[in-house]
């Protein structure tokens, strides 16, 4: 039965709170090897727990903004709404041609991607683009 957890939020029972120390460092390891620099654009892959975390933690360092990309509703509502990251539903819109768009043409500085299939090891793929 949800409770106040560890973490203080009425209705986060222990057992999703224990996630959370996993996916707040790994979101800001990503974050910080990809090198997010205080006015950076940062397009991110994902919007599950992990990614979220580096959306945030790219703002926190100084992005300017933060672009998020999914297909699930609920994850783009949330991430959206929670961590403050403009979305793009990859089934909606051609990707590419959209972050072309909404950054004048010369596309992020900073590309995030986490991949956590369950044939792989949980990686964080953190690319700094040509400046």
């Amino acid at each position: 039965m949800p409770r106040d957890g560890p973490i203080g939020r009425k209705g986060v029972d222990d057992t999703s709170a224990l996630f959370v120390p996993d996916s707040v460092p790994k979101g800001w390891t990503g974050a910080d090897l990809a090198g997010v620099k205080p006015g950076d654009v940062v397009a991110v892959w994902g919007c599950g727990a992990v990614v979220q975390m580096a959306a945030r933690a790219a703002i926190l360092l100084g992005a300017e903004r933060v672009i998020s990309i999914d297909r699930i509703p609920g994850r783009l509502e949330m991430t959206e709404q929670h961590v403050g990251s403009e979305v793009i539903d990859y089934t909606a819109t051609d990707v590419g041609a959209e972050l072309r768009e909404r950054t004048g043409g010369r596309g992020p500085d900073v590309c995030i991607e986490r991949s956590a299939w369950r044939r792989t090891a949980t990686t964080l793929w953190c690319t700094p683009t040509t400046r």
